[in-house]
């Protein structure tokens, strides 16, 4: 009995011991995090491994759609591009190229009510089943991931088209031919530059002159139609970017339709416009400029041949400028104190002289077609708002013109031509000299580009 006493004393000072006995604890509670952290490491490696397949899977679906686009240009095609046989099997052998094989590959027309409609964009979506490496312990259901793509060829709904032309009326023109690297014609922003029986020149040799960034278009009286108008440009490569009308490169330079015209006398001293009784029928003659016409509603003499000097800033306050067979020419001294400014509150209602719109005489004169003429290399931002009656050229032969903000033209018969030329902004500017050739200028010889030129649209990506 004694001894069995003895044994369990000592069995119990024995667990005693090993309970207080704190030797090899942080080993094991090392052993347990390090399995929980070996596991987080494992699932990080997976989803880097994922993400990483996913960019290469979206990469393969936005080719596809862009190829599925292109093949649909390219063949002509009149029918909707999301049901084309072509687009579709283009769509597919894109992404089997980039290692996809066609059962993890859907395409499909795409329609969204709003930009995508009648079947005309086509939407590509690879889905592919992602390896598991060290997340392979904890599971074995498989990781699917997609990436979809969506295309359409603005421009090409109706199928490609030709133009033949050999040159015509220019309603806008860069005629800048010189300067390495020089931008001459530049469209950035979201505008849209609409031609209407009138054509693009741009003078520059230069590669990447013409220049259409962002959501910036160029094109006809609508996207699909480019109605007889197209771009003639010296440099040798077709620009980026949405052009919606045919491009014709290494086209000559195009003569300046206004060349050769002597300019307006220029009196000394400047009249100033506040020492007038009137703004009514304000005759010909020679006006300071600057500021001095700004937040002034003036009329012009029918007829009148208006000098303005030191530039023409309307930067602030609402101007309106009226006249009929009226030509504004307004001079600067290259500086930038003489920049003409022309802000989103000015209107121009300016006619410009032609033949059978009440000029004195029915004589037009040595300026018939220009509205508004700017001498000189100081800078023009137009972004006032052409009115309804404004017809006519803004010339700047020796200058860059900004057009853009509100510069929304609802009148026909315009022009614009300078040095080089900026659109941006957001509006619309509409040139359309359909019908009126005389009012808006000499019509243009041939450019040196002559036959028919292909429309071919332009392929994109909507998401």
């Amino acid at each position: 009995m004694a001894q069995m006493i003895h044994t369990l004393s000592a069995l119990r000072n024995l667990t005693r011991r090993l309970a207080a006995d704190r030797r090899g604890v942080s080993a094991l509670i090392t052993a347990f995090a390090l399995t929980a952290l070996m596991g987080f490491a494992g699932l990080a490696v997976d989803v880097i491994m994922w993400e990483v397949n996913l960019r290469s899977m979206q990469g393969a679906a936005d080719q596809s759609a862009l190829g599925a686009a292109k093949a649909f240009r390219d063949a002509n095609e009149s029918t909707a591009l999301g049901t084309s046989t072509t687009a579709i099997n283009a769509a597919y052998a894109t992404a089997t190229q980039n290692g996809y094989p066609a059962s993890s590959v859907h395409v499909a027309a795409y329609n969204n009510g709003s930009t995508c409609t009648n079947s005309g964009c086509i939407k590509v979506t690879i889905t592919q089943a992602q390896r598991r490496y060290f997340t392979a312990i904890f599971s074995n259901r498989p990781v699917n991931e997609s990436a979809s793509a969506i295309g359409t060829c603005k421009g090409c709904g109706n199928g490609a088209f030709n133009v033949t032309s050999n040159g015509g009326t220019p309603c806008v023109m860069a005629l800048d031919a010189g300067g390495t690297g020089v931008k001459t014609v530049t469209v950035s922003g979201t505008p849209t530059l609409s031609l209407n029986h009138c054509d693009l020149y741009n003078n520059s040799p230069n590669t990447d002159a013409t220049v259409v960034n962002g959501a910036g278009i160029i094109e006809g009286c609508s996207p699909t139609s480019p109605c007889d108008s197209q771009a003639y440009l010296a440099q040798p490569n077709v620009p980026s970017g949405q052009i919606d009308i045919p491009v014709n490169t290494h086209s000559s330079p195009g003569q300046d339709p206004y060349a050769g015209l002597s300019p307006p006398t220029v009196s000394s001293p400047c009249t100033h416009i506040s020492s007038l009784a009137s703004l009514t029928n304000v005759p010909s003659g020679t006006y300071c400029g600057g500021s001095e016409f700004q937040n002034t509603a003036i009329t012009f003499a029918t007829g009148a041949v208006i000098v303005i000097t030191g530039g023409l800033d309307l930067h602030s306050g609402s101007t309106s400028m009226t006249g009929t067979c009226v030509t504004l020419y307004v001079t600067s001294n290259g500086s930038s104190s003489q920049a003409s400014k022309l802000n989103a509150t000015t209107t121009m209602n300016i006619t410009a002289p032609a033949q059978g719109i009440g000029c004195p005489g029915n004589n037009p004169g040595p300026y018939a077609g220009i509205a508004a003429w700017f001498s000189g290399t100081s800078a023009v931002t137009w972004n006032g708002a052409n009115g309804t009656a404004f017809q006519g050229a803004i010339y700047a032969p020796s200058t860059d013109v900004t057009y853009s903000g509100n510069a929304v033209s609802a009148s026909t018969c315009t022009r614009l031509i300078a040095a080089s030329v900026s659109l941006g902004g957001t509006g619309a500017a509409t040139f359309d000299n359909s019908g009126c050739p005389a009012l808006a200028g000499p019509t243009m010889t041939a450019s040196g580009v002559s036959g028919s030129t292909g429309f071919t649209g332009s392929p994109m990506l909507i998401q």
